[in-house]
């Protein structure tokens, strides 16, 4: 279910960066249009019907630090300088 939300966000949040980017209008620098435009807020809202429907979990995001390890197949290449590559 928690997998579900994550994808969904991400959907979500893909949709709404590429439709941000293809509205199909040339940005002109230094416009009043154009500076009017880029103080506009985008914000998505979900009733509490769709949260309910999808199963949507939210958290405050807080600031910390990364802990864990990632395991990567990878090789070990030296070079003559001695510097080794991973690849």
């Amino acid at each position: 279910m928690k997998q579900q939300a994550k994808v969904f966000l991400t959907l979500i949040v893909v949709l709404v960066a590429a439709l941000a980017g293809c509205t199909g209008e040339k940005k002109e620098e230094g416009s009043a249009r154009s500076e009017a435009k880029s103080k506009r807020v985008h914000a998505l809202t979900l009733s509490a019907v769709t949260i309910e429907e999808i199963g949507l979990i939210t958290s405050v995001a807080e600031v910390r630090p990364i802990v864990g390890n990632m395991i990567v197949p990878a090789k070990l290449v030296p070079n003559q300088d001695f510097e080794a590559q991973v690849g």
